[in-house]
């Protein structure tokens, strides 16, 4: 579990229970693949155009992305670096850069035009740009003591693949003041012990696949029994939420959320509703 009150002297994330497989690909053969990787400039092109969509042009996204797919942190920090320094904050650059290039990465396997590997590799780049800059973001001075914000609890489904745009919406809520609690348990005994310390007002699921949606009505019971004292709203995102919309209106959930500026001004407004029911 992350808690996002407390980060660590390094400002990476904590890591929960992991399998021997989910560690070797962490600590080696992501790393590996980085460091080997090589692709040609024509099919990172082709399928980055493909995956932007004609209609919503971001060329920083799309040039981050590129640039991650090159398996090399150092020009990816130069480029946000960069950004940065033309006057862009730091919520901008999560929200209005990072967070698009990882969908461009994410579309461009959906849509066949990208590998496993090239969309491991650029996600891991993206990944660890975020937890660079992340420690920027509890250095700014918050506009309330800990103990009165408001809490929220962030996961992904347990067996996610990618939790990249859960930690990025911890970081986004925390500039805006809240407690955040973002759980990096693998699996739903770990997740319902880190929900049920965090006390929050709001638990946030992430949904990636159809196979989270046949999951998620049982997690979102345990998650809630776990913080039954505090009776959280609970609140669903991620990308099932757009591809399978009448499977997650059957969730009941009290928010359906688009992107974290949705989710953002949804959770202001549950717990508003929150305060004037108690």
């Amino acid at each position: 579990m992350k808690s996002l009150d407390r980060p660590d002297s390094h400002g990476e994330a904590q890591s929960g229970p992991e399998s021997a497989l989910g560690s070797l690909l962490v600590q080696a053969v992501i790393p590996s693949l980085a460091s080997a990787h090589d692709l040609s400039t024509e099919h990172q092109t082709t399928w980055v155009t493909g995956a932007l969509g004609e209609n919503r042009p971001n060329p920083a996204a799309s040039k981050l992305a590129l640039l991650a797919l090159e398996g090399r942190l150092e020009p990816c920090m130069a480029f946000v670096q960069a950004q940065r320094a033309s006057g862009m904050s730091l919520i901008e650059l999560f929200l209005g850069v990072l967070q698009p290039a990882a969908r461009q990465l994410g579309r461009g396997w959906e849509e066949d035009s990208c590998r496993f590997t090239d969309v491991t590799v650029g996600l891991w780049q993206l990944q660890q740009v975020f937890m660079r800059l992340v420690p920027e973001v509890h250095q700014a001075p918050m506009g309330r003591e800990r103990r009165g914000r408001p809490g929220i609890f962030l996961t992904a489904m347990p067996g996610a693949h990618h939790r990249f745009g859960v930690q990025m919406l911890g970081a986004v809520f925390f500039a805006a003041g809240w407690s955040v609690t973002v759980s990096e348990a693998t699996d739903e005994q770990g997740q319902v012990l880190d929900a049920t310390r965090s006390n929050p007002n709001i638990l946030g699921l992430s949904l990636s696949c159809e196979r989270d949606l046949l999951q998620a009505p049982k997690h979102i019971q345990s998650l809630r029994l776990a913080c039954e004292h505090t009776q959280p709203f609970v609140m669903i995102g991620g990308p099932a939420v757009h591809l399978f919309p009448d499977q997650v209106q059957a969730l009941q959930a009290d928010a359906l959320c688009g992107d974290a500026p949705d989710a953002l001004q949804q959770a202001t407004q549950l717990l508003a509703l929150g305060l004037a029911r108690g």
